[in-house]
Parts: structure tokens; C-alpha cells; sequence
């Protein structure tokens, strides 16, 4: 992987309170983040970037709030009928409907939830 060099002030140090090694790590989270949502990165090629695992990654987008998939209600709907199987149009069902896209939860862990069907935490 190529390296990159950014100078940042000495007072980002000191304003901050954090060490060096802290502020330069959130720093290549914040990159990583920011070529996500873009679409530049995939969420596995974000995740090396930040210097972590996938699930690790996927949760700290959890933590900001920032979505790990971007549908709108439509690819919602396809994706809850391909992860569970059903054989009818979700949207024609009068007992499931697809959540609006403003309303899916953030983190890994809400996908699984919302993958299982329960909220358990």
C-alpha cells in the first residue's frame, strides 16, 4: 500500500489533548469514512485504510452514524426479500413492509438484528 503524508499544526496536538499516534489514526478513519460514502472505497478496502478488520470498521461507522449501505427504499425492499428468501413481492405484502430508507440502523450489529428479524441487544 502507498504512503501518504499529511503535515497537520502542533496545536491540533495540544488543542486536542490526544497523542500524536491517536489524532493520526482517527485521521485515516476520517479518510476512510469520507472514500466510503463517496463510493471510492468498498466497505473492506475502508477498513484497511483505517488500519482495522472489517466488523471492527463496520462498527465504528455504527458509532458516527454513518450508514453502512446507501438504498433507497426500492433496493431496501429487493435486499429484505433476497435475505429472507420470500417468494412474494415484500412490497405487496400487507404484513411486511420495507422500513424507509431514513429509518436502517447503523453498526454491524443492527444488520444482523435487522437480518435475524429481532431486536436483541
Amino acid at each position: 500500500m502507498a504512503a501518504l503524508n499529511i503535515e497537520y499544526p502542533d496545536e491540533l496536538v495540544t488543542a486536542s489533548g490526544k497523542s500524536r499516534q491517536v489524532i493520526e489514526q482517527d485521521l485515516k478513519f476520517q479518510l476512510a469514512v469520507r472514500l466510503f460514502q463517496v463510493g471510492r472505497l468498498s466497505m473492506g478496502k475502508a477498513a484497511e485504510v483505517a488500519g482495522m478488520n472489517k466488523l471492527l470498521f463496520m462498527d465504528e461507522l455504527g458509532r458516527a452514524q454513518v450508514p453502512i449501505v446507501n438504498w433507497d427504499d426500492a433496493e431496501l425492499a429487493a435486499e429484505v426479500q433476497a435475505v429472507r428468501g420470500d417468494e412474494h413481492c415484500v412490497q405487496s405484502s400487507p404484513t411486511v413492509q420495507p422500513a424507509p430508507a431514513s429509518t436502517v440502523q447503523y453498526g454491524a450489529k443492527a444488520e444482523v438484528r435487522a437480518i435475524r428479524g429481532d431486536d436483541r441487544r
